[in-house]
């Protein structure tokens, strides 16, 4: 069997990167997701509790994505949330699972919307907690009106939600061209009364994704890097509320 091959039928759902190859050249038998020509990489993952039956869907390992242009994985379901919440997977990332014809960016895949992941997380299965990420600050909805700007451009935004370490905020694409990048530094203004208190923030984009399906709104999650400790202290009751 070739290394195309065998990347053909791992796609393909017929091998998982468990399995074993012959190859001369890398010193005799090797598992195929730690064979260098196949780049298809075995991610660590700690996982304390089983969750679902064996049987599940969400444990069988056919999730995939893109690094460049090399495959990774095998993963399961729930493995891919763990992925997405420490940004292994971006916005842009492109996933595959067994059956599909084709690779597609993650946005299309329903399993990884946030209202579907926030069902599953409170469904109440016995160590489902697990497999997630606890949250360093609970949020809460919030709705106020922001400038927010690059110190060159100016935005208008409305905020969705608030926590003392960040928020997420709604940007009319109408308005003007944006290029935001995750990583990228933001200075935030409140420029409605809303709390009881003012937020002049600047934080970081740490989460990027279309608003609506025409894709006319875009979502930014931001983390604060530098805001009064007072505010903080205001947002951090407000939201003990």
């Amino acid at each position: 069997m070739s290394l195309r091959e065998a990347r053909q039928r791992l796609l393909a759902g017929e091998l998982s990167s468990l399995n074993r190859i012959y190859d001369e050249t890398v010193g005799g038998w090797i598992e195929i997701g730690r064979h260098p020509s196949l780049q298809f990489g075995l991610q660590s993952m700690t996982i304390t509790a089983p969750v679902v039956s064996s049987r599940s869907p969400a444990l069988v390992r056919e999730w995939y994505y893109l690094q460049g242009q090399a495959p990774i994985g095998a993963f399961t379901y729930l493995e891919m949330i763990r992925l997405l919440q420490f940004k292994k997977i971006g916005e842009k990332s492109i996933l595959w699972k067994t059956g599909m014809l084709e690779w597609a960016p993650k946005n299309s895949f329903t399993e990884f919307h946030p209202s579907t992941i926030g069902q599953i997380l409170h469904s109440g299965v016995p160590g489902i907690k697990n497999y997630f990420s606890p949250r360093k600050f609970n949020r809460i909805s919030f709705k106020a009106n922001f400038i927010i700007h690059d110190e060159e451009i100016l935005w208008r935004a409305q905020s969705s939600e608030l926590s003392p370490g960040g928020m997420g905020l709604m940007i009319d694409l109408k308005q003007r061209p944006t290029n935001f990048k995750l990583g990228q530094e933001l200075f935030i203004h409140q420029t409605s009364r809303a709390g009881g208190f003012s937020i002049n923030a600047r934080g970081v984009i740490c989460c990027l994704e279309n608003g609506s399906k025409m894709g006319d709104s875009l979502k930014l999650g931001l983390e604060f890097v530098d805001i009064s400790k007072y505010t903080q202290i205001d947002i951090a009751q407000l939201v003990r509320k």
